[in-house]
């Protein structure tokens, strides 16, 4: 019977490992990619939270873990949002809301200190990808031209 019974288990924890990926594979995006650079205008952008952002991909989530202590990882910004890929065009959404954020806050919020703008959807065009890395290049209301390199770290 316990033979059995761990014979239920193993079946059920393999079958699970399917679940992790949230509606199935979604394609070369799905994961963890760290953000390599960030450039507005030509002009490399750098600094603590930049350096220690990545981006995690599953089903059409998208959550941002910036950690301001890199030393020990202790404490993080959560942003989440939606995404989307169109062809060569990348699109970021982060006007969602919940009971206790309303649009635009909270874990709701941008990343502000990748230069990415609140109440509108950033529609990128995907300028290579080879790999583990892409690149992201957007337009900002301004007109400066952001640059976003990412290297798949899971």
């Amino acid at each position: 019977m316990k033979r059995l019974l761990y014979y239920f288990i193993a079946i059920v924890s393999i079958l699970s490992l399917g679940s992790c990926q949230n509606n199935g594979y979604i394609g070369w995006i799905f994961g963890v990619w760290r953000v390599e650079s960030y450039t507005v205008d030509g002009q490399r952008q750098d600094s603590e939270m930049i350096r220690n952002a990545t981006f995690g991909f599953q089903n059409n989530i998208v959550n941002v873990v910036t950690y301001t202590d890199a030393e020990t990882l202790s404490d993080q910004i959560d942003n989440y949002g939606t995404w989307r890929e169109d062809g060569e065009w990348f699109e970021f959404n982060f006007s969602h809301s919940d009971y206790n954020n309303p649009p635009n806050t909270g874990i709701y919020s941008v990343p502000y200190w990748l230069g990415f703008v609140s109440g509108e959807v950033m529609r990128m065009k995907i300028v290579e990808r080879k790999g583990n890395t892409f690149k992201l290049q957007w337009q900002d209301p301004d007109g400066k031209l952001r640059e976003y390199k990412f290297e798949k770290t899971w």
